[in-house]
C-alpha cells in the first residue's frame, strides 16, 4: 500500500543488468498466515547535477559497486531518470531534477545499520567515490516490506 506519494519520480534501469531479479518464491498468498519479513532495503536516491551518462554508470561500476559490497550495501538494483512524460497525471511526477538511485538488500535492521555505518566511515565513499559520481545531493531510506512483499 503506497501511504505517501509526494515524493514520486518516474525510473528505468540504468542497464538491462542491473534489473531486479524475479524472487526465489512467490509472495505469499493473501490468506497465508506469515510473519513479517526481517530484512531491510536501503534505496539511496542521489540528485545529479546533469542526466546520468555513460560516464557516470562507468565510474559507479568501477567506483561505487565495490565499495558497496565490501560495506554489505550490494545494490540489487540501479535506476535513472525515466525522461518520457507522465501519463498518469493524478500521480505528480518530480522532474525537477534527474536521478540515480540503487536499492540494496540486507537480511535485518541490524545489519541494515552496521553496513550504512561502515559506507558513512569510509573514507574513501567521502574521498573519491561520492565527489565522482557528482551528487546534488543523496538520500538515504530504510525501507521494510509488507507482509506479502514481492521483495523479501
Amino acid at each position: 500500500t503506497m501511504i505517501d506519494s509526494d515524493d514520486v519520480r518516474l525510473l528505468r534501469y540504468a542497464r538491462p543488468t542491473w534489473a531486479l531479479a524475479s524472487p526465489a518464491a512467490p509472495r505469499p498468498h493473501r490468506a497465508a498466515d506469515v510473519a513479517a519479513p526481517r530484512s531491510v532495503f536501503v534505496l539511496f536516491v542521489a540528485t545529479l547535477q546533469a542526466p546520468a551518462d555513460d560516464t557516470l554508470k562507468r565510474t559507479f561500476e568501477r567506483d561505487a559497486l565495490p565499495l558497496l559490497h565490501e560495506c554489505g550495501l550490494m545494490p540489487g538494483a540501479v535506476f535513472e531518470t525515466e525522461p518520457a512524460p507522465n501519463n498518469y497525471p493524478r500521480l505528480p511526477v518530480r522532474t525537477d531534477a534527474p536521478v540515480f538511485a540503487w536499492l540494496s538488500r540486507t537480511p535485518s535492521v541490524a545489519a541494515a545499520d552496521a553496513s550504512l555505518a561502515r559506507l558513512d566511515a569510509s573514507p574513501r565513499w567521502h574521498g573519491a567515490v561520492l565527489p565522482r559520481l557528482r551528487t546534488a545531493s543523496l538520500q538515504r531510506m530504510r525501507l521494510q516490506p509488507a507482509v506479502r512483499s514481492w521483495l523479501r
